[in-house]
């Protein structure tokens, strides 16, 4: 009700249905993800479909909001969209106070046991699963200069609050921030202090499970059936090994350390059968109570921060969520009665999934990994043997597979559509879409590093990531990617940052992040503007896009003040390339030249005015210019 249809020209949507596999993936709980309906916008929206060129899947989509500007005006999400650079600290690896003149942990004089022996890993050693590393909130209060000076706005953290595992994703408390990284006042100064410099303070909560110190598991153990928290938990459930399937056992005494060597296993639900998680059951009143009370906690005038990113919430009921967005929204608004703005709430969810987005899917973006997988797929030269198995994805949800231009091409239009119809909550959002306030990343600490993904191919990650700070949505760096630490799979990619090793640092990548986002600061349209594939002429591997800020009530769209960009993705050759404005269009009255090689030049051509040459596009790199 309310839809009307659109009709594809093409000659097989089945076959351009299949052309989408890279951006269908499956998560970890198998249900799958994509929800591409392609028949259908809102009857409110204009749109227009068309097909080019003597490939049918080569084709442009625009979603056009009647009456006002791509991205809308000012509004409650509005520090988001505006956001130049998200950056994620794994706050253990990421700064220990007076590192650089102690970086041998042997030489400690903090968290020292009866013994004498240091608690802590070395800082430059490689790190392992169960090691701690030393990395404190005041330590990265004591680097937000470094992090203003690369265009940070918004920091994002890996769990804070106590934890008896150094990622802390198995928490304990939900209320208490962990005492190794400082405790709740190292937090209140690190947040303040932020704030003071214009950035946001983003979260992460873990819901789904507690780790086996959590207060309600303890009372289990210590007092079995008699315990008050029985209901809390999924007991007397035994999962099989073999065959993944659970079933009925005796609930006590709790087998919370298995024998696994005896071929024991827990008799409780845990997630992925790790018998350190407990999953928590959302039917008892209390746990979604305690936990709506914590996402509350953080929020209030004692810390202020400014929203959460979600540890895969697919398991959770979405009437749970549903309540978890109301309470932030009206904490956050109590917080800051002079604001109108809300918190960004961010799910950690997997492929093309736009119903969880909104005021009934509860979150204003995902961890996009269906667009990080299909920038990293064209940044990446292929190679003879492909990528190396153990590098293609997380658990088989992020894949990477080197693809040309017309692939890539497909694949986004795919993910522009899904996500074009998925409004992020009516007068709460900015934005008609969610393309705004989705988090863009290339990798995080649960992904090999960027660089390693691309076999060590630091162009690969500079195109990247030029891709990503120029398409909609928050762009997002995981803390160390912008000076070339590499790593594998869990622990590998989790190393310290390389503070004490500034000579190892690749200079020119972070030069690049740097200048990327100076370059979203400064133009409007790569941060609001609406998308659209626009036809460039010159070379196989060039593709091109308009981020546009203005249409008009016929859907015109206004070429001032619009941004186009053109990738080249060829490794061996600068192109010259001329890209035509689209027909619905205003005539283009000048150029600027906004980012791209020394030797570039741009200008407007044709009798229409519609256009635009740009020269010596350098290999593996983009141009931007904007329109006058």
């Amino acid at each position: 009700a309310g839809q009307r249809v659109l009709s594809l020209n093409c000659s097989s949507m089945a076959s351009m249905l299949a052309l989408q596999r890279p951006s269908c993936m499956l998560p970890r709980g198998g249900r799958r993800c994509l929800r591409l309906r392609a028949s259908s916008v809102p009857s409110s929206s204009r749109s227009s479909v068309s097909i080019q060129g003597e490939n049918p899947f080569t084709y442009t989509y625009r979603l056009a909001p009647a009456g006002k500007s791509f991205g809308g005006g000012a509004g409650a999400l509005s520090w988001v969209v505006d956001s130049a650079l998200v950056y994620q600290i794994f706050p253990d690896r990421f700064y220990r106070l007076n590192l650089e003149n102690d970086v041998d942990a042997a030489s400690l004089n903090d968290f020292y046991d009866g013994g004498g022996a240091t608690l802590y890993e070395a800082w430059d050693a490689p790190p392992t699963i169960r090691g701690f590393k030393g990395g404190t909130l005041d330590g990265i209060t004591a680097k937000l200069d470094y992090l203003s000076s690369i265009g940070v706005d918004v920091l994002y953290l890996c769990p804070v609050t106590q934890s008896a595992a150094n990622h802390r994703y198995h928490p304990n408390d939900y209320f208490k921030v962990d005492d190794m990284l400082g405790g709740d006042d190292a937090l209140k100064t690190l947040v303040d202090a932020a704030h003071d410099r214009g950035m946001r303070v983003v979260l992460d909560a873990v819901y789904n499970h507690t780790g086996r110190g959590f207060f309600a598991f303890q009372s289990l153990l210590e007092n079995g059936e008699q315990s008050p928290y029985a209901d809390w938990y999924f007991l007397g459930e035994e999962t099989s090994k073999l065959t993944g399937e659970p079933k009925k056992v005796k609930p006590f005494p709790v087998r919370a350390y298995p024998d696994e060597s005896a071929g024991e296993v827990a008799n409780f639900r845990c997630w992925w059968n790790i018998p350190e998680l407990p999953t928590l059951n959302f039917e008892c009143e209390a746990v979604q109570e305690h936990l709506l009370a914590a996402s509350e906690h953080f929020l209030q005038d004692t810390f202020k921060v400014d929203g959460y990113r979600l540890d895969y919430p697919i398991d959770i009921p979405r009437d749970f969520w549903a309540a978890f967005r109301e309470a932030c929204h009206a904490t956050f608004r109590d917080t800051h009665p002079s604001k109108n703005e809300v918190p960004w709430l961010v799910g950690e969810v997997f492929g093309l999934c736009p119903d969880w987005l909104g005021k009934d899917g509860a979150f204003d973006g995902t961890m996009n990994y269906a667009l990080g997988s299909n920038l990293l797929g064209l940044a990446i030269q292929p190679s003879a043997d492909g990528l190396p198995e153990e590098l293609e994805a997380i658990g088989g949800e992020y894949s990477i597979k080197p693809m040309g231009v017309e692939e890539f091409a497909v694949n986004v239009q795919s993910y522009m559509m899904a996500y074009d119809r998925a409004g992020v909550a009516g007068e709460e959002s900015i934005t008609t879409t969610a393309h705004f306030t989705n988090m863009n990343l290339l990798g995080s600490h649960d992904t090999p590093r960027v660089l390693t993904i691309a076999d060590g191919d630091g162009e690969a990650v500079r195109l990247a990531m030029s891709l990503m700070f120029t398409f909609p949505g928050a762009p997002m760096v995981f803390s160390g990617d912008e000076v070339g630490v590499d790593g594998g799979r869990d622990p590998a990619m989790r190393k310290g940052f390389p503070w004490h090793a500034q000579e190892t640092w690749d200079m020119q990548t972070l030069e690049h992040v740097r200048n990327l986002s100076a370059l979203r600061k400064d133009v409007e349209a790569l941060r609001r503007g609406g998308f659209q594939r626009i036809e460039v002429n010159g070379a196989k591997s060039a593709y091109a896009f308009m981020r546009m800020l203005d249409v008009d009530e016929n859907g015109i769209v206004k070429a001032d003040g619009s941004a186009v960009v053109v990738v080249n993705a060829d490794g061996a050759d600068a192109c010259d390339v001329n890209v035509t404005l689209p027909e619905k269009c205003t005539a283009a009255r000048g150029v600027d030249i906004r980012y791209g090689s020394e030797t570039q030049a741009a200008s407007i051509q044709g009798d229409d005015s519609k256009t635009v040459r740009i020269d010596r596009v350098a290999q593996r790199s983009i141009a931007v210019v904007t329109l006058k």
